[in-house]
């Protein structure tokens, strides 16, 4: 889960230096346990904003939503904001997103209008003062599929806030095809572009994997389906101009596409990566990676790589081990791709699990059932400009937690400044580096551990000098436009905001 679904205190501040990183701690203050982090959808010219929310006890819906501000400097919580009434009647309000934009923190809710037979897509802008503006109306798209309880809209922001991206999706007339409704805003929330378009994807169940818009105001969407029960991929790019679109196909003859991430890099260019399974092995189990980088203007593909788990990548492991089993590699899932050099890209995926445990009490002969959460390893593989590998390494990690979401468990990756990857992770402080493979399943003996990632793929591992450390909340990661990284960190009613900055 990682959050709810859209679901005596002390004074500590501590900073450390993790090679060319630093790790600040805000003090730490007392919250509502009711409340859980939701996201830090960013930061205004004075303050980093977390947003935390409790849940419908019936439905699991965000319910009421508490504000979080933290001064930029001190990092210290300077004010709290309850909001009861932002989604208390669903029917005219669900809750779609949250955002910062033009330097306010936008609440995103939609609405079925019976009489239009459509969805309205609204925003509200909770003020400086903290008050929460009039609603108002960004998009309204017809359906006829009129559901309760699901969300109906993407939106999708630019890294520096200058383009908002507005989308519905519904199915198409006939078999494949998806009608698409777009309109691109401004800061100011003027309509900049707006289209209708029929997706050619040969899929059922379309949904949007990943979204970007970047700060020209060109959408990317990587869309996933099911045809014949296999799971296929589609990007399509909206550029802000024109009524266009750019389909890239993702299609490997012979091979199974199992999961795909993409992002811009430094030179406006697409970098596309994946995982894949030869066609007669068996399903989800992966065989390689796949590279593509594309020149966003002309649309051609300048680069691409394929490669094999058991053969490509013999004796390029960066790690401790040189010789690594091809079981190794089977259940990871693509996580994110980003620039190394000039036209490379670090491409990461990870290992996660979640499951329903049964047992029986021999005394008594109740069953008792938990939901266990896992996480393993890191994938961690350094791409060349031709798409090829040149080293790859697997960090271990096991990590496991019952009854909490899991949103305690996995490793935050970024690009670094001075350093080419930084890895932040939460780490048990009563076993040594050796056992650090072993499951971390009680988060009160936790430490906050950074790893710095050099381009040789060599690791270099630092961790807080303070035991008060709090546990990270993975999920929370929010990474500035400076290159800072924000987090919560948080256990049993304290938490504080840790800052890593380069």
């Amino acid at each position: 889960m990682r959050a709810l679904v859209f679901i005596l205190t002390f004074s500590m501040s501590g900073l450390f230096s993790a090679n060319a990183q630093s790790l600040s701690f805000g003090e730490v203050y007392s919250y509502d346990k009711d409340f859980q982090i939701q996201s830090i959808p960013g930061e205004t010219d004075k303050h980093i904003v977390a947003v935390r929310a409790s849940a419908d006890s019936k439905t699991g819906l965000i319910d009421k939503v508490v504000l979080e501000k933290f001064n930029k400097q001190s990092l210290s919580l300077e004010s709290t904001v309850l909001l009861e009434e932002l989604f208390s009647n669903k029917q005219t309000d669900y809750p779609e997103a949250i955002h910062i934009w033009n330097d306010s923190l936008c609440v995103f809710s939609s609405e079925y209008l019976k009489e239009k037979k459509a969805y309205a897509l609204k925003y509200r802008v909770v003020g400086e003062d903290n008050k929460v503006g009039q609603s108002q109306v960004l998009m309204e798209s017809k359906s006829t599929d009129f559901t309760f309880n699901k969300k109906h809209f993407s939106t999708s922001v630019s890294k520096r806030a200058k383009y908002l991206s507005v989308i519905h999706f519904q199915n198409g007339l006939r078999k494949g095809e998806t009608d698409i409704h777009l309109i691109r805003y401004d800061s100011l929330f003027e309509v900049t572009s707006e289209m209708n378009a029929v997706l050619p994807f040969p899929g059922d169940g379309v949904a949007i994997e990943q979204e970007i818009t970047d700060d020209a105001g060109n959408l990317h969407l990587l869309l996933k389906g099911q045809n014949e029960d296999e799971d296929v991929f589609s990007i399509f790019a909206f550029p802000v101009f024109g009524n266009e679109l750019i389909e890239y196909k993702l299609d490997i003859p012979g091979k199974q596409i199992n999961s795909v991430r993409m992002s811009i890099n430094v030179n406006d260019q697409l970098l596309v990566s994946g995982l894949f399974q030869e066609n007669f092995e068996q399903k989800g189990k992966n065989s390689g990676v796949f590279f593509l980088r594309i020149d966003r203007e002309s649309g051609s593909v300048e680069a691409k790589g394929l490669s094999r788990f058991d053969t490509d990548l013999s004796g390029l492991s960066a790690g401790e081990e040189s010789i690594v089993e091809r079981g190794a590699f089977e259940d990871f899932k693509s996580r994110s791709i980003y620039s190394s050099g000039k036209n490379g890209a670090y491409f990461i995926a990870e290992v996660f699990g979640e499951e329903e445990v049964c047992e029986t009490d021999y005394r008594n002969g109740l069953l008792t059932c938990n939901n266990v959460y896992t996480a393993g390893n890191l994938l961690l593989i350094n791409l060349n400009e031709q798409g090829k590998v040149d080293w790859f390494r697997i960090v271990a990690n096991s990590q496991k937690s019952i009854d909490d979401g899991g949103k305690y468990l996995g490793t935050v990756a970024v690009p670094g400044i001075k350093s080419d990857v930084i890895l932040i992770n939460n780490r048990s402080s009563s076993t040594s580096q050796k056992e650090k493979t072993k499951a971390l399943s009680d988060f009160r003996t936790t430490e906050v551990v950074i790893e710095s990632v050099n381009s040789n793929g060599q690791l270099d591992s630092e961790k807080s000098s303070s035991s008060k450390d709090l546990p990270i909340l993975p999920y929370s990661a929010y990474y500035s436009k400076e290159g800072k990284v924000f987090l919560i960190s948080e256990f049993e009613g304290k938490s504080s905001l840790l800052q890593i900055k380069p």
